[in-house]
This record gives structure tokens, sequence and C-alpha cells, in this order.
């Protein structure tokens, strides 16, 4: 009975010795400021604007859409599309109820340091994306704990006019 107290004891001992978490300034903690930002959320002020662009009974919504986002190839100037941009719903009622979620952006602004996107809309419409993202050493140290935090963003040269809190990385929210 004694030996069987002992390994109780020590089983405690060893649990209750375990370092406490780290938590930022920011309230990050853990392993989730590792992770890089893997899209860009944004929406307009006004769901018909986004319609305006994408027509609504064309729209799927939740699911990929054709290739909508590119960038310039510095060597060849060709058209490079992004691999996904999904059209999806919000369903706060204070925001925007639809947006777009851009994949790709984060990383290769902050990686590959390509700033310049252009959203090709099926109104032949195009629209330019200034994106600048960093890449950071110490990613628990900035309000999204994240390792590739945002530090511009422009849609056709004006900047956006909200972010919403629907996730930790927001859906920034333009006037149109």
């Amino acid at each position: 009975m004694k030996k069987l107290l002992f390994y109780f004891l020590i089983l405690i001992h060893f649990t209750n010795c375990k370092e406490k978490e780290f938590i930022s300034k920011y309230g990050c903690s853990g392993s989730n400021y590792y992770v890089r930002q893997s899209a860009l959320g944004i929406t307009f002020k006004d769901s018909q604007t986004l319609f305006n662009k994408y027509p609504k009974d064309s729209i799927k919504f939740g699911f990929y859409t054709k290739p909508l986002v590119y960038y310039l190839n510095n060597i060849s100037n060709a058209r490079t599309y992004l691999t996904y941009t999904i059209i999806t719903t919000n369903f706060d009622n204070q925001f925007p109820q639809y947006f777009l979620s851009i994949g790709e952006i984060p990383e290769l602004s902050a990686i590959n340091n390509i700033k310049k996107f252009y959203l090709d809309w099926p109104n032949g419409q195009t629209d330019s994306i200034f994106a600048d993202y960093f890449d950071v050493s110490t990613p628990y140290d900035n309000e999204c704990c994240c390792a590739t935090p945002l530090q511009s963003l422009l849609l056709n040269n004006k900047t956006y006019i909200s972010k919403s809190p629907y996730d930790s990385n927001g859906i920034f929210i333009f006037e149109d």
C-alpha cells in the first residue's frame, strides 16, 4: 500500500511541475502564433457592390470561384492566378453578409514580397489590391498573434473602413 501511495505522490508531483504556458501582452498563447495566415478576407459595406461585380445568381456560396485574383509575374509580366477564392457568408448581422476569402495573399506578400494583386471580376472590371504582410520572428508579439501580420491593405488605393472581428484574421470592409 505504501508503494502505491509513493507512486501516486510522484505522479502528482510531476503533473504539477508543468511549465506555465507563455501568454504575451496581446493574449497570444500556445503554438497558435506560429501559424501563417492562409487567406485574406475582404468585403464591401454594401453587399450589392459585390453583386454588381460578381452576379449573385452565378455564385455558389462557400465554393471555389473561377480564377479571380492574380498577380503579374516579375519576369514575364504574365498573369499568375491564385489557387483559390471563395465567396462565402458571414452570419453576424453587424457586418456585411458576403465576403471573399482569398488564399495565398498573406504568404505571397510576406515570403515572396509580392504586394500588388488584381481582382478580375466577371463584369469585366479589374480592381487592385495592395497587401503588405510581413514575416516576423516573434509572432506572439503582435495583435494578430500570427507569423504574418498585416502592415497595409488597400483596394484601388483606398484603405478599408473597418475590420470585423469575424475571426482572428478579420474581414476587411471597404466602401466600394
